[in-house]
């Protein structure tokens, strides 16, 4: 009789929650809509922006390049590993009009950062807004994969951004101009089986950002802007082969969209952003369920089995 009334109480306040989460929410679209409606943002001009994107060769760095290209700043320099696809970027931005160079340089090597960290300030000057884009993915069973596989995601997801940002944050506290946009993911914010490394590493990434922009919050680093992007699953090689049983419930997000909805945060100063916004309401329903409820809706929705075949395809893309 005490079970049952325990867990009539413990229904009973999960359902509260529920209702609760589900007004605030839904209070909270309206009050985004009409504020948008009403109190539209300008955007901010980067014409004297000198603009760093790591991974910026393919993916979400180079549509993210070529969408900023479209306003014009003073330079663009792409950070990553194959050379080939970062002078294929860097000639489709300089054909609309940007100035733009590459350097080849993998994040997961202090060494490789402070040495062409060192050169962007010798030949361009500081840099006023990076962005920590540079993503890598190592699918399966973390039991199954290589320890030096596991490290690997570690430095390029996360330690990276701690090395740039120490790196490029004092000249735009100097000059009191700068922004800093992380480019995490909604595996940082929800975890899922198949993608272990990949979503804890993701899940520090989102820490930092907050960190960050909590620091960044203060008269000390007074001009310096963060914004912290979360994509759903991007439709790109990164995560072929990944999909849930009803995909047109939550389909995969073009990177186009990603990169267009990206730059839109920086020009406005947005502080954080999910992408698409539903999933973010998702995830925190998720957290006012018990754990048997969502465990079987993702088992129901396939979420549990998501990334079989992207393990089958071999997928270990990093940008």
């Amino acid at each position: 009789m005490l079970q049952f009334i325990l867990l009539a109480g413990t229904t009973a306040i999960n359902v509260a929650y529920f209702i609760i989460g589900s007004w605030y929410l839904t209070v909270k679209v309206i009050f985004i809509l009409f504020r948008r409606a009403l109190l539209p943002t300008s955007l901010k001009a980067i014409e004297n922006d000198i603009i760093l994107i790591t991974g910026g060769g393919r993916g979400l760095g180079r549509q993210i390049a070529l969408e900023f290209a479209k306003y014009k700043p003073k330079l663009i320099i792409l950070w990553g590993r194959h050379v080939q696809s970062l002078s294929q970027t860097s000639t489709e931005v300089c054909a609309l009009g940007t100035p733009c160079v590459y350097m080849q340089c993998d994040v997961s090597i202090k060494e490789d950062i402070d040495k062409q960290a060192n050169e962007i300030k010798r030949q361009h000057g500081a840099v006023t807004i990076l962005v920590n884009n540079a993503g890598l993915l190592a699918p399966g069973n973390f039991l199954e994969v290589e320890d030096e596989k596991i490290e690997q995601v570690f430095k390029v997801n996360i330690l990276a951004h701690f090395r740039t940002v120490k790196t490029f944050l004092p000249e735009m506290q100097q000059l009191e101009h700068g922004h800093i946009v992380t480019i995490g993911s909604c595996l940082g914010i929800s975890g899922m089986d198949g993608v272990s490394s990949y979503s804890s590493s993701k899940f520090g990434v989102t820490s930092f950002a907050d960190s960050l922009a909590a620091m960044l919050d203060s008269a000390t680093y007074k001009g310096v802007e963060s914004t912290a992007v979360y994509p759903f699953q991007i439709s790109n090689s990164m995560f072929a082969g990944c999909e849930i049983r009803f995909p047109r419930l939550f389909p995969p997000v073009d990177e186009k969209y990603v990169a267009v909805k990206t730059v839109e945060a920086v020009l406005t100063n947005t502080k954080s952003l999910m992408i698409p916004r539903l999933i973010g309401y998702v995830i925190i329903l998720k957290t006012l369920m018990p754990f048997e409820v969502t465990t079987k809706l993702n088992k129901f929705f396939g979420v549990s089995t998501a990334m079989e075949k992207c393990k089958k395809l071999g997928n270990s893309t990093s940008s």
